[in-house]
């Protein structure tokens, strides 16, 4: 594995018990030895394996019940494990497009990339930091947390006994000597594990099962957990959102400009209803695909992200989509997109992820 210098996330400068953004470089350069790296890409195996057995016993035992008598729900004082069962309108390959992190602006350490072959596989090593502006100083310190994350592909046998995909996501903390805990920052370094799986039950219909743990560490009052935790269920749906931005980026990249402009048009391209003409600068009218000039009924605007190679951070952009090419990106195969954002490693259109 190459070095990698981790340095902290790009934060508005805030005044609490400490400054953002936190003093760059404040990680050494970090080297993982192979053996150290196997030995956590094993121990992810174990945890993903343990977390599917569990969920086999869901499917098979408890026939897809949540037992009451074991888990209470999230408003409870004390949260030290949580559970979320549910479903989505989709596909499991949505789902995993949705968990990409394209850009190397990311704080990571990769051991395993996303090839061609297979995109939705990778491994890392993460550290994020997050504020809190209406508690730090008053009720609590901030957090980090350095943690490996994960996510492929593994097989699980059904209720009705065949074999199926399953798709995980996990992310699991890990002590690393050279990223020390910054108390002198007055950080204190939270625990989790916690594991998303994504199983097809229909043709577009996705089970999503998640099972985990978030500990806040040091003075963290008990409705922060639940804040934390109730966080990390409502991020799901977004995932497929955050799909959906990634094939528009795909269009987008791919989209060839028409011989003559439809901005002096009279009427929508789709619905032909009539419209009045696009004035100088009024792009919103405009499909950003395919140029099309479309009216308020057949046209949506997503807000998308770019990043630029000469300054660092994103900057978001709200863009027009006809109801024609959003069609037409929903589908697209989730697994082309993928395997073509790992070839385009200058990718310039994120999603934003909420």
């Amino acid at each position: 594995m190459r070095p990698f210098n981790i340095s902290p996330p790009p934060t508005k400068q805030r005044k609490f018990l400490m400054q953002f953004p936190l003093p760059r470089n404040i990680f050494p350069v970090v080297e993982l030895p192979l053996e150290q790296v196997q030995t956590l890409e094993n121990n992810a195996t174990s945890v993903v394996r343990e977390i599917r057995d569990y969920y086999y016993d869901f499917l098979t035992t408890h026939h897809e019940r949540v037992d009451l008598s074991e888990w209470k729900k999230l408003t409870t004082s004390s949260v030290s494990l949580m559970l979320a069962v549910g479903s989505l309108d989709g596909t499991v390959e949505d789902c995993m497009l949705g968990l990409q992190t394209p850009t190397s602006q990311r704080m990571q350490l990769k051991s395993a990339m996303p090839s061609p072959s297979q995109p939705f596989h990778e491994v890392a090593v993460k550290w994020a930091v997050e504020a809190h502006p209406f508690l730090v100083g008053t009720v609590m310190r901030v957090r980090d947390i350095v943690y490996l994350e994960t996510t492929g592909f593994t097989t699980i046998t059904g209720p009705d006994g065949a074999k199926q995909p399953l798709g995980y996501h996990l992310k699991h903390s890990i002590d690393l000597p050279d990223v020390h805990e910054l108390t002198e920052f007055g950080i204190v370094r939270a625990r989790l594990s916690y594991c998303y799986l994504y199983r097809q039950r229909s043709e577009r219909v996705v089970d999503v099962f998640l099972r985990g743990f978030v500990c806040a560490m040091g003075d963290a009052p008990e409705s922060l957990v639940v804040s934390t935790v109730t966080e990390i269920v409502m991020s799901i749906p977004k995932n497929l959102e955050c799909a959906k931005m990634y094939k528009l980026a795909y269009l987008l990249k791919r989209a060839t400009p028409p011989l003559k402009s439809s901005g002096s048009c009279k009427e929508c391209s789709l619905c032909k209803r009539t419209v009045k003409p696009a004035a100088p600068g009024d792009i919103h009218k405009i499909c950003c695909v395919c140029c099309a000039r479309v009216c308020s009924s057949c046209r949506v605007v997503h807000k998308m992200l770019k990043v630029s190679p000469y300054k660092p951070g994103v900057t978001s952009e709200k863009m027009t989509f006809c109801v024609r090419c959003v069609r037409t990106a929903s589908e697209i195969s989730a697994a082309l997109v993928a395997a073509h954002s790992v070839r385009d490693a200058d990718a310039d259109a994120l999603p934003e992820h909420g």
